[in-house]
């Protein structure tokens, strides 16, 4: 037995000089050649973007758990939406793929001749698809009229009560304690509830004014009839500038702060987080039911309203109309993951807190997380949790946790769901641009992350021979500008791919 080893100089186009690719072959068999993907990790790791920051990564094929190629994978940084991938990878392992969330219709009182003589409850099980403008089969235009007409056929024309929507199964505190202040108020910003509706988003429209750094003017929001008071602080750019904006504001506050510039160019679109999205999910119901005939007397209100106002809020003695279930869970991950929407992730990690933990929560969510995969063999020293979609920028793991993880997933059961779940390069969703005419495209399937000075890539690949790779690849603290940096890490994935094949 021996190995024949080949020296042969080629260029390393993209990052700059050559470098000796080294060739391998053993009894005439052709082994994974990872030397210039080494290359290009070590030359952008000199480079002047990572001066100061770090880059980490880790290759692992997966046959054979055989780690191929790494660079500070042991080292603890922030991966960013990468995080999504351990929310979903867990709640597919607790809760199956076929997990459903649901929202009760129910009341109390008594039904006399059409009337109710009580309230009507919206009991929010955390379903994070209701009414969503991404899923679009679950648009409220769909949903509300099966409500509508379970109340009908409940014998109620009428209501002299409220519509009260029940968010008792979450703390009132549901904003994870690590977001800050600039992102809460922004669309991406929106947390979990117990009750969502519309992505808890809303969008904000504005007149750009003709006159340079003067105020724009707010001509709508969709949907219309939110209760909120805009304080606009924004100023007109020239045209091509982009959304500088942002929109500041708290949870269940009514007040948002609108700062920053947006450009010139006609009627300008910004999306904000929904301050209160089981209250407007009530309110919107109630206006269901006004144009079905069916009137209800009382302003619609929140359990959460009820307790701060020290009235009444029934749990007990309620009666159930109808019972709505989200798609399964399998469809809401795939979405989850190929947008990176926030909600979702955090509203999963929440029903994994529930499951597990018997409690919701953010931290629940995050012990139990952890407890579960150090009970399948994976060593979280320096694995740092703060949420579920990874929003938060002290959220942090290694680079070799990550790909374990990945690893552990690909003999997992629900591993067609979990690999399905993530968007494939030069496809679909967030990678659709990445990897086109390479071999990654259709092929390489990853979950993106970013947020401030991180970008990251985590996900698996095959080999002309259909042997599956698992790897994870971030940077953090770079200072050049984010298309350069997503650049210069897509031709990394691309060497990288190249160099199994």
């Amino acid at each position: 037995m021996f190995k024949i080893f080949n020296f042969i100089k080629f260029p390393l186009w993209g990052l700059g000089g050559f470098v000796f690719f080294l060739t391998c072959s053993q009894n005439g068999q052709k082994q994974e050649n990872t030397i210039i993907l080494e290359n290009a990790l070590n030359q952008l790791e000199k480079s002047p973007f990572l001066e100061n920051g770090t880059l980490s990564f880790e290759l692992v094929r997966l046959k054979d758990y055989k780690t191929l190629a790494k660079k500070n994978a042991q080292k603890t940084i922030p991966f960013a939406s990468c995080m999504k991938l351990v929310s979903t990878a867990t709640a597919l392992e607790i809760l199956g793929g076929n997990f459903r969330f649901y929202t009760a219709l129910e009341y109390d009182g008594n039904i006399t001749n059409g009337v109710l003589n009580g309230n009507l409850y919206i009991k929010g099980g955390g379903d994070p698809v209701l009414g969503s403008n991404i899923m679009t089969d679950q648009h409220i235009d769909r949903i509300f009229p099966i409500w509508v007409q379970r109340i009908q056929q409940a014998g109620i024309t009428k209501i002299t009560g409220k519509i009260i929507a029940d968010e008792s199964i979450f703390p009132m505190d549901i904003t994870p304690h690590e977001w800050i202040w600039g992102d809460i108020g922004n669309f991406y910003g929106a947390t979990a509830g117990a009750l969502n509706i519309f992505d808890n988003e809303y969008s904000l429209f504005l007149l750009p004014n003709n006159i340079l750094y003067e105020r724009p003017q707010i001509v709508r929001t969709q949907p219309t009839g939110l209760d909120i008071e805009f304080v606009n602080e924004l100023k007109t750019e020239t045209a091509g500038s982009g959304d500088q904006s942002t929109i500041n504001g708290g949870v269940f506050e009514q007040k948002r702060y609108l700062n920053g510039t947006i450009p010139q160019g006609g009627t300008f679109q910004v999306r904000g987080s929904l301050p209160n999205p089981a209250l407007t999910c009530a309110r919107y119901f109630q206006g269901y039911l006004k144009n079905n005939n069916i009137l209800v007397e009382k302003n619609a209100t929140t359990s959460r309203l009820l307790i701060q106002q020290k009235q009444v809020f029934n749990k007990a003695n309620r009666k159930l109309i109808y019972t709505h279930q989200s798609p399964t869970l399998k469809t809401i991950c795939e979405f989850t993951n190929f947008y990176s929407v926030n909600l979702f992730a955090e509203a999963i990690h929440k029903r994994i807190a529930i499951t597990q933990e018997k409690r919701a929560g953010t931290r629940a969510g995050v012990k139990a997380t952890k407890e579960f995969w150090e009970k399948r063999g994976l060593n979280t020293k320096g694995f740092f949790q703060q949420d579920g979609s990874g929003l938060a920028s002290t959220n942090a793991m290694t680079a070799s946790q990550m790909t374990s993880l990945l690893a552990k997933m690909s003999k997992s059961k629900n591993f067609p769901y979990f690999f399905g779940s993530l968007p494939t390069s030069a496809k679909d969703g967030t990678m659709q641009h990445i990897g086109k005419n390479t071999k990654m495209a259709n092929n390489l399937r990853a979950k993106t992350g970013a947020i401030t000075r991180v970008q990251s890539f985590a996900g698996y690949f095959r080999n002309s021979k259909k042997e599956l790779y698992a790897f994870s690849l971030c940077v953090h603290q770079y200072t050049n500008g984010y298309t350069e940096m997503q650049k210069k890490l897509e031709n990394v994935m691309k060497i990288m791919v190249e160099s199994c094949n």
